[in-house]
């Protein structure tokens, strides 16, 4: 493989609970006072905006910052000592409201690609798959040339 690009997504909640009552709220306003059209630009750019990782090899590899699916902005990132693969489990919070008592915990996991050298990790790849993830982990150990460590089997 010559190019391998990562698709990073922002996660539901992020937009449902900022970005889409922002832009509600906005379009409300515009509707009052179209003068205040650029009131529009916050939530347009947050529910717009993300980011990829695009694995080309150990030199030229770069995290490319999204808006409309144009890259704006290309940063470097950790070279490997090696590749992890793990699953990993989180608990997210769902108290909201008057009762959060009533709501409690959401309990989920997801299957995850680090990049690790001697004293950081960079997770770049998070999938409710774990097939995907070990497809995408040999292939990247190979254009690295590094070793895979693989906590999935």
């Amino acid at each position: 493989m010559d190019k391998i690009v990562l698709k990073q997504t922002v996660h539901p909640n992020l937009n449902w609970m900022i970005a889409y009552p922002l832009l509600l709220v906005c379009l409300i306003i515009v509707y009052n006072d179209f003068y205040l059209f650029y009131t529009l630009l916050v939530p347009l750019v947050l529910i717009s905006f993300g980011f990829d990782f695009v694995l080309v090899n150990k030199k030229k590899s770069y995290i490319s910052c999204n808006f409309f699916g144009v890259s704006i902005f290309k940063k470097s990132f950790i070279k490997p000592d090696y590749i992890s693969l793990f699953e990993q489990s989180f608990t997210r919070s769902t108290n909201n409201g008057v009762y959060p008592q009533m709501l409690g915990f959401d309990r989920y996991s997801l299957f995850i690609i680090k990049f690790c050298n001697d004293c950081y990790g960079e997770t770049i790849f998070e999938s409710n798959s774990k097939e995907e993830v070990f497809e995408l982990g040999k292939p990247i150990s190979v254009m690295f040339d590094v070793r895979l460590h693989n906590a999935l089997d």
